[in-house]
């Protein structure tokens, strides 16, 4: 799977940066949720790192850059990348805006640290996407590309990672994984020895899906 460029920028810097020659732009943002309520991360296409910490707000970092030789369209679209976040009932919704399946030019790195205490749900079309758990329940849905999920062994009940089109594989230090290969071409595991109370769901059409219970 293609690597994506990547740049990291400080958690709690504010504001936008560019490039000298325009083709590279920064920012984060950070989002107040209520403590607990449900919480999901979207993103269409690019590398997303979800991260789990001891916060009571949502922490977003952006980096986005055009390719050598990309057009003028491409830094347009640069200036219009955004980071919104919807309230609705006890859900909350954070989402990269600005970003298209579609367009193809220009590479994107986001970096997203959540509340421990938010039950998490986390989508992507397509790219490279990993997720750092804290013992709440996950559940992780990416089209196209390669996911990876770290849960604390001690706080995980059960684990199901499923790809259509690709490989599933679970890392658990206790118990036995159940491995299928229903349609030859894709890998179905399950895992249901935990003690504990979290639930993790990882479904991938196509790529890899590796789930590490640590």
């Amino acid at each position: 799977m293609r690597r994506w460029i990547i740049a990291l920028v400080a958690v709690f810097s504010v504001g936008v940066a560019f490039g000298d020659d325009n083709s590279v732009r920064t920012f984060d943002r950070e989002f107040a949720i209520a403590p607990g309520s449900e919480l999901q991360v979207a993103l269409k296409v690019g590398e997303l790192r979800v991260e789990t910490a001891d916060v009571d707000s949502v922490l977003v970092e952006v980096e986005a850059r055009c390719r050598a030789g990309s057009e003028p369209k491409c830094f347009q679209r640069l200036e219009k990348l955004g980071a919104e976040l919807t309230v609705t009932g006890s859900q909350s919704a954070v989402s990269i805006t600005g970003v298209s399946k579609r367009y193809h030019r220009m590479d994107v790195e986001v970096r997203v640290v959540v509340p421990k205490s938010s039950p998490l749900s986390v989508t992507m079309y397509a790219g490279e996407l990993s997720v750092a758990g804290d013992g709440q329940d996950l559940e992780v849905r990416l089209k196209y590309g390669d996911v990876t999920v770290h849960q604390p062994l001690a706080s995980t009940q059960s684990v199901l990672a499923d790809a259509n089109f690709g490989d599933a594989q679970i890392y658990a230090p206790l118990g036995d994984a159940d491995s299928r290969r229903p349609w030859l071409v894709g890998s179905r595991v399950t895992w249901d020895e935990g003690e504990g109370d979290a639930r993790v769901t990882v479904n991938l059409s196509a790529g890899d899906a590796t789930v590490h219970l640590d």
